[in-house]
């Protein structure tokens, strides 16, 4: 699983994607380890899946089924990095 990215500027959010995708491969019976890789940086980083990042990713996984099957939508989180986010106008629409 090789993934390349601009800069490191997010590198937990992208080594918890690149574990996940392994998780995902897993699942399905194949295992692997990742690498990501910032060729700008000539910086590349192994990314292994553990014990503890299986038990996070399941961890997740019901949390996010619980806001699926939840009768109410979560709360915004008004933080800095949302301004850049895809799902900017989703959160902040103001819909009732």
């Amino acid at each position: 699983m090789h993934e390349i990215k601009k800069s490191d500027k997010k590198e937990e959010a992208y080594n918890r994607q690149v574990k996940y995708y392994l998780y995902m491969l897993e699942q399905n019976g194949i295992r692997a380890t990742g690498l990501l890789e910032y060729p700008k940086l000539r910086k590349t980083q192994e990314v292994f899946l553990s014990v503890p990042d299986r038990e996070f990713i399941e961890e997740t996984k019901k949390d996010i089924g619980n806001v699926i099957h939840s009768e109410t939508c979560p709360g915004r989180i008004p933080k800095p990095k949302c301004k850049n986010c895809s799902n900017f106008d989703f959160c902040y629409s103001n819909e009732v």
